[in-house]
C-alpha cells in the first residue's frame, strides 16, 4: 500500500506531503478541506502517478480535456514535476520511486526506485536505465529507449526485481473516479475492464463480471436496497450492453418493476459503482481474469454526493472492510461520524492553502481543538463544531516547514 506521496510543482500541490516521519497513510483515508484547499487536485495527483506507470499520460490529458500545462502549479517558474511515492508490501518491506517529469517531453527524465529490504535500487538518469543490486552485480539497459510517462511503463519489470514490479502493478492498478456521474453511469456501453472515470463504461464492466462475482454484487446491493430483486446485463446490436434493475415491487399484473439504468435513480447507480469496484476476490480466486479486475486503490471526490445520509453508515462500513485502500474526499459529517473514533484519528487529513497558496495536509485530530473536543463528541460532530477556517491557522501556526 501507498503510505506517503510528495509532490512539487504539481497544481496546487508544491513542496506538499501526505504522510511523512511523523505518520503513514492507512488503508482508509479521508480528505477534509474548504473548497479549493487542493482535494480534488490530490485525487489528480495520485491518478496522474498511476497513468505515468502506465504510460498513458497523453490518453489522460486528452481524457480529462487538460493540456500538458495545466500540470503545472503557475505559482512557480519552474517547469519540471518531481514526485515521490513511497510504499510497504508485506513480502517486500519498504520501497520508495522518486521521479521528475517534464511536461514538455511528456515522460520521466529521472526516475528511482530504492528496496530498503535488500539495498538495490533502480535508476534512470540521462536516457540511461541502471539496476544496482544488494550483492553488487549491475545490469544496464542501453540509451535511447523511446517511452511516454514512466521509463517502467515498456520494461517487463516481472524478470528484473518483485519490488519494482510491484510499484508497477500497484500503480497502474490505481482507479480514479473522482468524476464518477450519474449521466455517464446511465449509458450504454461497448467495453469495459473497468467502470470509467465517470463510470461512462458500468453496464460493459457488470456485463462481463462472472456469475458468481454478479451474485456478489446483488448481495451486496440488497444490504443497502433490499428491494433489490435482480442487476441484469444484456447485449444488444453493435455489441452495446444495458443495466436493469428489477425491484420487489408489483404492478397490477403481479410484475416485477423493472428499471432501465437511464431511469434509475442516483445513488443506487452511485452505490452501483461503489459495490462493483470494492467486491474482494471470489472464494479461492487468486488471479482474476482481465474482466473482473481487482483494482489495488480507489479514489473517490465527494463521495458522499447524491447517497442518502441514512445509507452511510452501511457504506462507511462496505469501504472499512474494502480489500483495496481507498482515498475519499467529502464535505459530510455523516461519513465522519460513522468512523470509530481510533480509524479517524488515523484517516481524517485536513487540507489547506498556506500564505503562498500551496497545499498542505495535516491530521485533523491531531490539531488541538478537534482533539480536544473528540473526547466528547463523535468526528463528524467535530467536524460540524469547528470553523475550517480557524482550523487553517491553527494547522498554520503549527507548521515545522513555515517560518
Amino acid at each position: 500500500m501507498i503510505t506517503s506521496i510528495s509532490f512539487e510543482n504539481f497544481k496546487s500541490l508544491d513542496a506538499f506531503d501526505l504522510g511523512d516521519m511523523h505518520f503513514h497513510l492507512s488503508p482508509f483515508t479521508c480528505l477534509i478541506g474548504l473548497n479549493g484547499s487542493g482535494k480534488t487536485s490530490l485525487l489528480q495527483g495520485f491518478d496522474f502517478c498511476s497513468q505515468l506507470m502506465s504510460g498513458t499520460i497523453e490518453e489522460w490529458l486528452k481524457r480529462r480535456e487538460w493540456k500538458s500545462n495545466d500540470l503545472l502549479n503557475h505559482l512557480s517558474q519552474q517547469r519540471v514535476i518531481y514526485g515521490n511515492v513511497e510504499f510497504y508490501f508485506k513480502n517486500l518491506g519498504e520501497i520508495s520511486w522518486d521521479f521528475a517529469f517534464n511536461p514538455s517531453l511528456m515522460r520521466c527524465t529521472h526516475e528511482d526506485i530504492f528496496m530498503a529490504k535488500d539495498r538495490s535500487q533502480f535508476v534512470l538518469e540521462d536516457g540511461r536505465v541502471s539496476l544496482f543490486f544488494g550483492s553488487g552485480k549491475t545490469y544496464e539497459y542501453p540509451k535511447g529507449l523511446s517511452y511516454k510517462g514512466s521509463v517502467l511503463s515498456i520494461l517487463d519489470t516481472e524478470t528484473l526485481h518483485p519490488a519494482i514490479h510491484a510499484v508497477k502493478t500497484y500503480l497502474s492498478g490505481l482507479r480514479s473516479l473522482d468524476m464518477l456521474t450519474p449521466q455517464a453511469m446511465r449509458r450504454r456501453a461497448k467495453e469495459g475492464e473497468n467502470i470509467g472515470y465517470g463510470g461512462e463504461r458500468l453496464s460493459a464492466y457488470l456485463h462481463g463480471l462472472s456469475k458468481a462475482r454478479k451474485e456478489q454484487l446483488l448481495s451486496a446491493l440488497q444490504g443497502f436496497y433490499p428491494q433489490v430483486e435482480k442487476v441484469e446485463t444484456s447485449a444488444l446490436r453493435a455489441g452495446w450492453k444495458e443495466l436493469k434493475v428489477t425491484e420487489g415491487w408489483r404492478n397490477s399484473k403481479n410484475k416485477p418493476l423493472l428499471t432501465d439504468a437511464r431511469h434509475l435513480n442516483d445513488g443506487m447507480l452511485r452505490i452501483l459503482a461503489i459495490l462493483a469496484q470494492t467486491l474482494p476476490p471470489e472464494n479461492g480466486e487468486k488471479k482474476p481474469s482481465k474482466k473482473q479486475v481487482i483494482p489495488h486503490c480507489l479514489l473517490f471526490d465527494e463521495i458522499e454526493n447524491g447517497i442518502n445520509p441514512e445509507l452511510m453508515p452501511k457504506l462507511v462500513a462496505h469501504l472499512l472492510q474494502a480489500p483495496q485502500q481507498i482515498f475519499v474526499t467529502t464535505h459530510s459529517p455523516s461519513l465522519l461520524n460513522w468512523l470509530p473514533d481510533e480509524i479517524a484519528k488515523e484517516a481524517v487529513i485536513l487540507l489547506y492553502r498556506d500564505s503562498q497558496g500551496g497545499t498542505k495536509a495535516v491530521r485533523f485530530f491531531d490539531l488541538p481543538t478537534p482533539k480536544k473536543r473528540l473526547e466528547l463528541l463523535g468526528p463528524g460532530e467535530v467536524f460540524v463544531d469547528v470553523d475550517l477556517e480557524a482550523m487553517t491557522q491553527e494547522a498554520l501556526a503549527l507548521d515545522p516547514t513555515l517560518p
